[in-house]
């Protein structure tokens, strides 16, 4: 309870300090200073922010004390001639004639209530900030720690929260000018208890508290003038416009962030003034405007708390919801099982703190006409947010785990022009229909209504599938050190897929890390390689089963179900290696069960097959350490701001998505990546070698290359230092140009690193001739469009709208065979169903499929062009039937050379 009090009530303040804090990073850079600077501006963005509400909170406290005041003659006369009974009977019946309610006296403590909540925020999010760790600013060497300026002797005395203290005593000392005893014992005791609390905070936290403090003394000074209101917007406009032309005549923002300093500025300079000539007009524009909705306070509160409501179940429950239930079990951790929908609590927090508790405090401290202006902006909210929803950003791409899309988002021109006149017609169309009280109250019933139940329906739909899940909760993972077990002396036979990986990176990769070539030496890589599709569900099964799994030979039997013969190709080579006395490994095999996370009981029928999943539960402690945690906070917040990027305008919401990072301190951390990364950068650890004579086979994948991200440099690590001046081998040869681009580049490289320190630990432990690895991935990427001579313009790819590219069918393809030496290159035609052939090859004899009796060999590619699917209905719950739908691409037939236009066209199945 007291963590969904504290997401309710202080982790919104939160959040819209870290977006603050990100914001001012954008504009200033993160230079080794500009983390103090991003802190000042924190602190005087939250204090303008705020000003209105502590300017309203001090009117009310005005308003109470001067009640007091009045009424104090009489309540003390009251007290001194009557007791107990006979007072307490007085002073109520003084209260009722004079209309005063007791409990206002509350009213008074407003601003202190006000201040609580802030400071908890604030106090959180800058102890908890890591980039003010070892970050220098002026004389404080780190805001990380207490500044410690001063030392005595042994003794170090922290001089900022004395600094602070002195401050906000002479802010109090001029705003408590002829109070009351009470009040400034009260605002000196909180001054004293702010002293204790923060004498040994961090040096960030202080800074940005001192600032506050020093606000607050302006604001206090600026109260006492005769005209305080005009004098700031003079002197805000003057401030405005000389920042500036200091902006305009420096050279130290770049062009971009130049011109958001100035827009900025410009708006501190022109809109007070324009306020302060047209205050007069806006106003009474205001109250004629506000006038027909004034009349009736508990319509104005009724359609308030309803669109709380209803806004809370849209951006809380209804999209993320929607996220989880489409791919549950993307959300699960392997080690801890939690269930999913469990983050809907904080999506539904935040929500809630934002539009019904600290809207509901906004609203409770205006006055009459600006409540109902309130009540309508929400309306007006409402109905965009959900136009926004239902109309726009509907097909972004393939979305992560952590709410980042694969290939980033991007609107035309032609669609944030349509969104904007769209809005621009409901804004008035709502402001109509929002005199017609009854017609307001029951749509807004429908609205919450449907919301409520397309959410149930959503949580109801996710958790079958997770209920279908049993067998992860019920029978959690353990690891062992001997997961992957060797033979010196038998022939050992590996079939590793890369999910993803990119055929076309090889040449690059080797170039730019020649060790790379040493390290996989008797490989043969085979560049004039093809897949099936562009998806997993397409091109895994022909890796593990062959030709009978293609996509077309899948469809040509149609008396199973395709979850039944995905799973036939997985077992194929485990139970025909395990049949001829191979020791078999199986490590996460893909949609094994047809389930995101495979359901290794497809292989309980055989006790020979070994079978593990690796991703999610095998764990590198080092790097964990450093970003484990960072994902689990931050998905603490994502799925609401997630929410609000899908309910925001097409022209703004790309900024509010920022890459994925949704204006988050915390980046580079997507748990996936790391999962992946573990395994590989483990497998020394988990093989294991022996003598024995039988030979072992070993099937595992791994889609270390599929979570593209950008990584440390050189090291195309996790973690390590970043030179953003080091330049790849691929620059200036492929497009390099989107951050996509360099993104897939990494994790490509970053998986060859890892799988050459294997491969060198299976040659210091003699076991690297006597095996033969087979490297192979599912499918390439579509819409990099990296390579230009891949780009098929004579077919149009009708599901991505633009031509073909054959880099999305171009899956990496290498193979060492015993005994093999140096590193070579081969032009051959292959497919990804050559696999099963390659890895048979002349270690079993007459080899056919142990399920359907059919002969394992590679010759069908000879007989035909092979056909290739572009349809993109590769989700699990797409293909429940018996054959797939692909309906909404086409089949391309390819043969002998997959680099040539001449050979490729667009066929009928």
């Amino acid at each position: 309870m007291l963590s969904i009090l504290y997401n309710i009530i202080i982790s919104p303040i939160e959040l819209v300090l870290e977006i603050i804090f990100e914001l001012m990073f954008k504009i200033l850079g993160r230079g080794e200073t500009n983390q103090g600077l991003a802190v000042i501006g924190v602190s005087l963005a939250v204090s303008l922010l705020t000003l209105p509400l502590y300017h309203r909170a001090d009117m009310v406290q005005q308003k109470a004390r001067d009640v007091q005041k009045q009424l104090s003659y009489w309540i003390n006369h009251i007290k001194k001639t009557f007791k107990r009974d006979e007072r307490f009977m007085m002073l109520q019946g003084y209260y009722l004639i004079s209309g005063y309610n007791p409990l206002s006296a509350l009213n008074g403590s407003i601003s202190l209530l006000l201040e609580i909540p802030f400071f908890i925020a604030a106090y959180h999010f800058l102890s908890h900030l890591d980039v003010l760790s070892r970050a220098s600013f002026w004389i404080i060497k780190d805001l990380g720690k207490p500044d410690a300026l001063l030392h005595i002797g042994a003794i170090s005395i922290n001089i900022l929260p004395i600094l602070m203290t002195v401050i906000n005593c002479v802010a109090s000392a001029i705003y408590l000018k002829g109070f009351p005893i009470k009040d400034k014992v009260q605002t000196y005791g909180m001054a004293v208890i702010f002293l204790v609390l923060l004498y040994n905070s961090p040096a960030g936290l202080v800074v940005y508290w001192t600032c506050n403090n020093i606000f607050s003394l302006v604001k206090n000074i600026f109260y006492k003038l005769k005209h305080p209101r005009e004098t700031a917007y003079i002197l805000s406009a003057v401030i405005g416009t000389a920042v500036t032309i200091a902006v305009l005549s420096s050279g130290i923002l770049t062009s971009t962030k130049k011109v958001i300093a100035i827009l900025i500025f410009q708006c501190i300079a022109v809109l007070p003034l324009l306020c302060l000539v047209s205050k007069r007009y806006i106003r009474t524009a205001v109250k004629r405007a506000s006038a027909p909705l004034c009349a009736d306070d508990s319509y104005s509160f009724a359609s308030f708390l309803l669109a709380g409501v209803f806004l809370t179940l849209l951006l809380g429950i209804l999209i993320p919801s929607s996220v989880i239930a489409s791919s549950a079990s993307e959300f699960i951790n392997l080690q801890e099982y939690r269930n999913p929908f469990l983050f809907l609590v904080n999506s539904t927090c935040y929500a809630a703190g934002f539009f019904l508790v600290w809207m509901g405090i906004i609203r409770h401290m205006l006055p009459q006409e600006r409540r109902s202006a309130l009540s309508l902006l929400l309306w007006i909210v409402s109905c965009a947010c959900l136009l926004n929803y239902m109309c726009f950003g509907r097909n972004l791409g393939t979305l992560s785990p952590l709410l980042v899309f694969d290939n980033g988002i991007s609107f035309s021109k032609g669609e944030k022009l349509i969104n904007i006149l769209v809005l621009c017609l409901l804004c008035g169309a709502c402001a109509a229909v929002f005199r017609f009280k009854r017609l307001v109250l029951s749509l807004y019933v429908i609205l919450i209504l449907s919301a409520g139940g397309v959410s149930a329906f959503q949580i109801y739909t996710g958790q079958k599938e997770l209920d279908g899940m049993a067998y992860i909760k019920d029978a959690p993972q353990k690891i062992d050190e001997s997961i992957i077990p060797l033979s010196r002396n038998g022939k050992n036979v590996i079939v590793f897929m890369l999910d993803r990986a990119i055929s076309g990176y090889v040449p690059y990769l080797l170039e730019e890390k020649p060790f790379l070539k040493e390290q996989f030496d008797g490989f043969t890589y085979y560049p004039n390689t093809v897949s099936y599709g562009r998806h997993t569900n397409f091109g895994a099964p022909p890796i593990f089963g062959g030709y009978e799994y293609t996509p077309v030979g899948m469809n040509s039997r149609p008396d199973k179900l395709l979850s039944d013969k995905h799973n036939e190709a997985l077992k194929m080579l485990p139970v025909l290696f395990g049949k001829n006395d191979y020791a078999v490994t199986v490590c996460d095999p893909p949609y094994a069960g047809y389930r995101e996370i495979p359901d290794l009981s497809i292989f309980k029928d055989y006790p020979f097959i070994k079978a593990h999943r690796l991703s999610g539960v095998l764990r590198n402690k080092e790097i964990e350490k450093v970003l484990y945690q960072a994902p689990l906070e931050r998905n603490r917040r994502s799925f609401f701001c997630y929410s609000i990027f899908k309910a925001l305008p097409p022209a703004v919401s790309k900024y509010f998505y920022d890459r994925g990072n949704y204006f988050s301190h915390i980046k580079n951390s997507l748990p996936k990546l790391f999962y992946e990364y573990s395994v590989l950068s483990l497998l020394p650890q988990i093989t294991t070698i022996d003598n024995s004579k039988a030979g072992t086979f070993l099937s595992i994948q791994n889609a270390t290359p599929h979570e593209a991200q950008l990584l440390k440099l050189p090291s195309y690590n996790m973690i390590g230092d970043n030179d953003s001046s080091y330049k790849t081998a691929a620059d200036g040869h492929i497009r390099m140009d989107k951050t996509s681009h360099k993104a897939h580049y990494h994790v490509n490289m970053a998986a060859f690193l890892q799988l050459g320190k294997w491969l060198d630990y299976l040659r210091e432990n003699r076991v690297y001739d006597n095996t033969r690895i087979i490297l192979v991935a599912d499918h390439g990427h579509y819409g990099l469009g990296q390579f230009d001579y891949m780009i098929m313009k004579h077919i149009y790819d009708k599901v991505y709208d633009t031509a073909f590219d054959v880099e999305s069918v171009n899956p990496l393809l290498m193979v060492k065979d015993f005994n093999a030496k140096g590193f070579a290159v081969s032009g051959e035609f292959m497919t990804t169903a050559d696999v099963p052939a390659l890895a048979v090859k002349d270690v079993i004899p007459n080899p056919t499929n142990p399920f359907t009796g059919k002969e394992i060999s590679d010759r069908e590619k000879a007989l035909h062009p092979q056909l290739i699917t572009t349809s993109k209905k590769f989700k699990l719950n797409e293909c429940k039937g018996t054959i797939f739908d692909t309906s909404d691409g086409d089949f391309l037939s390819v043969h002998d050379d997959i680099f040539k236009p001449e050979n490729w066209e667009v066929v009928s199945p």
